[in-house]
């Protein structure tokens, strides 16, 4: 793997998960989160499928999976995401969405913008990269420190779908070992907040609520309205907006052109030499030019 750019600071220890602490940040939230920590486990996601199969009915109320290592945790087109302890937050949150499968376009976008409005609590100002990646910039260079996967379950007893929002944020130097894309640069929360001036190991507790508690009412909105009501939102925080940028597949470049960020149904707009593209699989790699 290729060196990655981190911080002069050292990455303190992070504190241990706590399922009664996370339930007690949340506190009486709307969305009733039900609250679960594993030591190790394959996948979080993986986790909270195999429980829906098995359970119908678990995702009555929604569900915060997290645990302090994980072993064969997947990512985007395949990638692997595995956590040792204390080097990332990995967690899983399962809902009931109240929407058919086919109409569930732009949903990871909407669970970044949560990532995003979490992390502004720890006076972080992050860009969203499309589809699923949220971005630090630090000397002109964009460094990712969370990934999203979502993946979904057919309700088979219940109407609309099950969906799974998996997400990954580094925390330690040790979080490297998620990071198996050559032409990619790790961030690291820990150094980073040190960077803005704290001291104190990371509470993955509360930043665990805090991801909770941001997906709660853009979850409930996207039930209602879909992610047209928030694409102003997700391209003010686009890392690429109206850059020069290209696509690859597979190694090779099969696109470039000018983002013009994301339309109502979630799908990427790039302005090319030859008209308007729209983009709509996640398996393609966005890069600044």
């Amino acid at each position: 793997m290729s060196a990655l750019s981190t911080s002069v600071y050292p990455a303190p220890a992070a504190l241990p998960l706590d399922a009664h602490a996370i339930q007690r940040l949340l506190g009486e939230n709307v969305a009733g989160w039900q609250v679960k920590i594993m030591g190790e486990v394959d996948s979080t996601n993986s986790a909270l499928l195999r429980e829906a199969r098995n359970e119908p009915l678990v995702f009555k109320n929604p569900i915060l999976l997290t645990t302090e290592t994980q072993t064969a945790g997947r990512g985007r087109a395949g990638r692997t995401w595995q956590a040792s302890p204390g080097a990332s937050l990995t967690i899983s949150f399962g809902w009931q969405m109240q929407r058919s499968l086919a109409d569930l376009s732009g949903l990871s976008l909407v669970c970044g913008l949560a990532v995003h409005a979490a992390l502004l609590q720890y006076r972080l100002s992050t860009k969203l990269k499309w589809p699923n990646d949220v971005l630090i910039v630090r000397d002109r260079e964009p460094r990712k420190l969370a990934g999203i996967l979502v993946e979904t379950q057919s309700a088979a007893e219940q109407p609309g779908t099950l969906v799974v929002i998996g997400i990954g944020i580094n925390l330690t130097p040790d979080a490297y070992a998620n990071l198996n894309d050559q032409n990619q640069r790790a961030a690291l929360l820990a150094s980073d907040l040190q960077t803005e001036g704290a001291s104190q190991p990371v509470d993955r507790n509360r930043l665990a609520a805090n991801l909770a508690l941001a997906l709660t009412p853009r979850l409930l909105r996207f039930e209602k309205e879909g992610f047209a009501a928030f694409v102003d939102d997700w391209n003010a925080v686009h890392a690429f907006q109206n850059q020069a940028v290209y696509l690859i597949d597979q190694g090779q470049v099969i696109c470039e052109g000018v983002a013009l960020g994301v339309n109502a149904l979630g799908q990427l707009q790039i302005d090319t030499a030859t008209g308007l593209r729209l983009i709509n699989t996640g398996d393609l790699s966005l890069r600044p030019r």
